[in-house]
């Protein structure tokens, strides 16, 4: 009764984010199987899902890079991480595209990553949203990153913004435009390559 009582909150309340043993999830007709999910089905080794382009990229750079499980964080699910943001003064959620399981020097560190395209309304409020959350809940995940997928020397990367680094967070929490934010990949977004 009381999570029922915060989730119709007009202001955002902090639960605890509890995974259940099991999640509900529809296989589009495009699904297909990818390792290291958190959720393997039991009647096989697999987890099959639709991704988009820039969803599977960012998967395949994280687990080639030794991450060793990712959710796919779905829309309005019970199970889903929530992140409230504000477009013109009205607390909306976002739910970011993945959760990501890296090994750290004391167990297993958490992700949140969110790969967005640059031409949607919604990029500054929903990057200024992340910044929160870093400023609020930021020592509990390893890395809180917005990724925008661009083509340079000559082979698409994607860029991070970390919102878990105070002088980015510092930098987006003020932004009131799409065209701020660009300017910040510019300067700041760096690849997981360093470049």
């Amino acid at each position: 009764m009381s999570k029922k009582l915060a989730l119709s909150s007009a202001v955002p309340i902090a639960l605890t984010w509890d995974l259940p043993q099991t999640i509900d999830f529809s296989l589009g007709d495009d699904a297909r199987a990818f390792d290291c999910h958190l959720f393997i089905p039991t009647e096989g080794g697999d987890f099959k899902v639709s991704l988009n382009d820039w969803e599977s990229g960012v998967v395949k750079e994280e687990l080639d890079n030794g991450a060793v499980a990712w959710l796919r964080n779905l829309d309005r699910k019970k199970w889903s991480l929530e992140i409230p943001y504000e477009v013109a003064g009205v607390t909306t959620s976002m739910f970011p595209d993945l959760v990501i399981v890296r090994s750290g020097n004391y167990g297993n560190e958490f992700d949140v990553l969110e790969p967005h395209d640059p031409s949607r309304k919604d990029n500054y409020p929903k990057a200024v949203g992340l910044a929160k959350f870093a400023e609020k809940h930021g020592e509990k995940f390893g890395r809180i990153q917005l990724i925008r997928k661009v083509h340079r020397f000559g082979k698409d990367h994607f860029y991070r913004l970390d919102m878990n680094k105070t002088e980015i967070r510092n930098k987006v929490r003020g932004i009131t435009s799409n065209e701020a934010l660009d300017r910040i990949f510019d300067e700041d977004a760096k690849t997981e390559q360093g470049i």
